[in-house]
């Protein structure tokens, strides 16, 4: 399986986990074995682990819709702010970090 198959799985499994137990209890261990291996690996406390995790799965849903993403949190947030507040629902041009 090649680096972009990857996300297209995750996707499919947790939309599986909807209606599905035997989906969802895959989901759930596959979910649980990332958490423990950020926290076991970074240290963090449970609510920065939490914080990291929530901005990956953000950035997956992005990459999903095919929003440009630009280097950085904060050029991130601008630019999907400005999507956000356009009628249109293409993603904006990327354009460079400020």
């Amino acid at each position: 399986m090649s680096g972009g198959d990857l996300l297209p799985l995750q996707l499919h499994v947790y939309s599986g986990a909807l209606e599905d137990p035997e989906c969802q209890e895959i989901a759930r261990r596959g979910f649980l074995r990332i958490w423990r291996t950020v926290a076991g690996l970074t240290r963090a406390p449970a609510a920065e682990v939490l914080d990291f995790l929530a901005h990956g799965m953000l950035v997956n849903v992005l990459v999903a819709l095919g929003f440009p993403l630009p280097t950085g949190r904060e050029a991130l947030a601008s630019s999907f702010e400005t999507w956000a507040a356009d009628s249109r629902a293409e993603p904006p041009a990327s354009r460079p970090a400020s």
